[in-house]
């Protein structure tokens, strides 16, 4: 019973996190927004959406950079304890480097959603610029996804596309 209050009262604390994000993100053009090529987030935006010709790309040493600045990370919870899950994070890379509107895509059980809201919050605060997506050799937004896999709280590994 307190594990369900708790991760309603996380999401919905998650929600008004999303809201107030996307108060200072904006999308270049939402009426065309590219994807890197992923199967859970075709699933949940559209297995239409283009592919760019060239993908984002993290600012600081790319894939390398984004290891580096998420190995050191763990998420503080007993649940994360005798624990090991992958979490996909969808994110858009808009037309100036720019991340916002964040999701968990991942299709894991209920007891580990809050870990994953946890995973969220430490994304959150912890990434910065981009380079943003080519198309034609023009600047697009794009969705990106970051997969974790997470090992007793500590995050074992990180890649993206």
């Amino acid at each position: 019973m307190i594990k369900s209050l708790v991760i309603i009262l996380l999401i919905i604390f998650s929600f008004n996190c999303y809201s107030q994000e996307n108060s200072t993100f904006t999308i270049c053009n939402k009426d065309h927004i590219f994807s890197i090529d992923n199967y859970l987030l075709k699933n949940i935006i559209s297995d239409k959406i283009k592919e760019p010709k060239k993908s984002p790309e993290y600012i600081n040493n790319g894939l390398s950079g984004i290891k580096s600045l998420f190995e050191k990370k763990s998420i503080e919870s007993s649940e994360a304890d005798n624990t090991v899950f992958r979490s996909h994070i969808a994110f858009i890379v808009n037309c100036n480097g720019e991340i916002g509107n964040f999701q968990i895509i991942s299709k894991n059980e209920n007891n580990i959603k809050l870990l994953e809201e946890k995973l969220l919050l430490l994304v959150k605060e912890n990434l910065s610029t981009w380079t943003p997506a080519e198309n034609k050799k023009e600047k697009v937004d794009c969705y990106q996804v970051l997969v974790f896999t997470v090992l007793n709280g500590n995050i074992t590994n990180v890649f993206y596309k």
